[in-house]
């Protein structure tokens, strides 16, 4: 019979770092959603676009 043993834990993801680094404070209704979260990249720069545009 094979041996069951638990999973090692996932890495943090860039969401979860960024908040708990104080440099993402959620401040909307869907940040910590499924969506947004997977849209969270792992650089410390970034844009925020609006129909291809900076908002």
């Amino acid at each position: 019979m094979p041996t069951v043993r638990p999973l090692p834990a996932a890495p943090p993801g860039a969401y979860d770092v960024a908040v708990s680094e104080g440099r993402f404070t959620p401040s909307k209704a869907h940040h910590g959603t499924g969506d947004h979260v997977a849209a969270c990249g792992p650089g410390l720069r970034h844009l925020h676009l609006t129909s291809g545009r900076r908002d």
